[in-house]
């Protein structure tokens, strides 16, 4: 529509979507020109969610459709009647403002019992804290579970350990991860841990037996060699913090990651 002060004059010429006849939405803008907005077409408490788009309490700028619930005294922050701060979505009896770490979960409370399993059973903010994963030690770097197994098994029982407890062998995916994962293994014991990558599947093609991609390695020089060609499986601090092939029913310590 041109703007020439007729009768059918585009009130908002920039605008392409604004003209005499558009169908009228609920953005707070006159998109048909007639100075008429849709009921409820108003933002009055400027939370930016208008009445016609689901704000229940255009007085209160805390609530709104799709607003997180919050632990306010039982306000109805997301407009949907059936969420609350006071719902207990996973029955365990705690609700999320009563401590509940994992409203999800219904093993998964404060004072919940901690068991090895790479969650944080209890709502400490640390998983598996305590003593509960037996011979393996717990440590955490960048949001991640590690479990230190000073146990020699081979390649096949280290995973099924790992496995049993939620865990897999761990991938390390970049030199940052390595420096702490082989410090922290060197103070448990020294000598080499076996981890997770092998050529198993497809020789001389190592994968982390998690599936993640291999985009970090730090192999020693001359390494992989498959030496023997029975040498599958990797094992950190070889040499140094340098990576070594061997072969997998070899006992080794071994890395959990959660």
């Amino acid at each position: 529509f041109l703007d020439c002060g007729g009768p059918v004059d585009d009130c908002d010429d920039r605008n392409a979507a604004v003209y005499p006849g558009a169908d009228e939405v609920c953005d707070g803008v006159d998109n048909d020109c007639d100075d008429v907005l849709l009921e409820g077409e108003v933002d009055e408490d400027g939370d930016g969610v208008m009445v016609c788009a689901g704000d229940c309490d255009d007085e209160d700028p805390a609530r709104a459709a799709g607003f997180t619930e919050v632990c306010d005294g039982g306000v109805d922050n997301d407009c949907d009647v059936t969420t609350t701060d006071d719902t207990d979505a996973d029955g365990d009896g705690q609700t999320p403002c009563g401590g509940d770490c994992d409203d999800t979960e219904p093993t998964t409370y404060v004072g919940a019992d901690e068991v090895c399993d790479g969650v944080d059973n209890d709502c400490s903010g640390w998983p598996d804290d305590g003593d509960v994963c037996g011979d393996c030690e717990v440590d955490w770097f960048a949001e991640h579970t590690y479990l230190f197994c000073d146990l020699d098994l081979d390649f096949w029982d280290a995973q099924e350990h790992c496995q049993d407890r939620g865990f897999e062998l761990t991938a390390l995916s970049d030199e940052t991860e390595e420096l702490w994962v082989a410090d922290r293994a060197s103070s448990v014991r020294g000598g080499s841990w076996s981890v997770g990558l092998t050529d198993q599947d497809d020789e001389g093609t190592f994968a982390w037996s998690t599936g993640e991609p291999v985009e970090y390695t730090n192999w020693a020089a001359g390494e992989p060699n498959d030496y023997g060609s029975g040498e599958d499986c990797t094992e950190i601090l070889w040499s140094g913090y340098e990576w070594n092939d061997y072969t997998c029913d070899e006992w080794r310590p071994f890395i959990c990651e959660g």
